[in-house]
Formats: structure tokens, sequence, C-alpha cells
């Protein structure tokens, strides 16, 4: 029977880790995916350092469901309201320009990897 375990095995070295040894079958990283939807392909393609990691604050998962409100992240808060937080195409391509800020810190949409 394979064994499955979730809870604050986010971390990709630690779940690895566990795999590795046999203590589990397949580590889930359970709210980790609720901080940062894209952990699996970060994983990967070995960008760990891109990991948005989950806090264990339950404020905006557990936390919120338990009072009945939808649930959200308190580091990612379009969890739960990704329709809301999409971003759509231009009806019309435009020429921008970005002034400030340096290139590292602009982000591209879908680049998130």
């Amino acid at each position: 029977m394979p064994i499955l375990t979730a809870g604050r095995l986010d971390d990709p070295k630690l779940a690895a880790q566990a795999v590795g040894e046999g203590q589990v079958d397949m580590a889930l990283p359970g709210r980790g995916l609720l901080a940062d939807p894209d952990w699996p392909n970060k994983v990967r393609y070995q960008k760990l350092d891109k990991i948005r990691p989950c806090l264990g604050c339950h404020d905006g998962c557990m936390g919120r469901m338990e009072s009945g409100k939808k649930i959200s992240c308190a580091v990612n808060p379009a969890c739960g309201r990704e329709a809301e937080y999409s971003i759509d195409s231009a009806l019309k391509e435009k020429e921008i320009m970005i002034v400030g800020g340096e290139q590292k810190n602009v982000r591209k949409r879908n680049n998130n990897c």
C-alpha cells in the first residue's frame, strides 16, 4: 500500500529526502501549492530559490475556511480569486515603456519559473 504524506512537506529537499529514504512513497506539498501554485514546475526545473514558501500561518487558508470565508493565502492573495486576478490580453497590441526599477524586478506574466 503506497504511503502518501502532507503537512509542511513543502520544502522540496525535505520531501525528496523522505521519499529517497523510503519513509513515504509520495510527499504532497499541500498548502505549499496555495502559496505557490507553480511549485511543482519550480522543483522540476531546479528553481528552488524562486519558490514562494508557505508561512504555515493558517490566516488565509484554514483560518478563512473555518470562518466560512473563501480560501486565500497570506503570501498569495490571488489564491481562491484566480478569475478576479486574471490578466487578459489587451484588445489592441501596444508598445510600452517601463520607467524605474531594475530589470530583475520586472516580472512578466507566466514567467514565474
